[in-house]
């Protein structure tokens, strides 16, 4: 079994205040999943900070 995680920006559902939602996507066997971490970002400073 093959387990990876990494945290992702999505910048694609950005929020009326300029925030981006945080998702942790984890990889079993290749299957990505997405979880909502809850938290967000300005997604012009996402890449420097995750």
């Amino acid at each position: 079994m093959s387990v990876s995680a990494k945290l992702y920006c999505k910048k694609s559902k950005v929020k009326p205040d300029g925030t981006a939602p945080i998702y942790i996507v984890l990889r079993i066997n290749s299957k990505p999943k997405l979880i909502l971490t809850g938290k967000y970002i300005n997604p012009n400073l996402g890449d420097a900070i995750i």
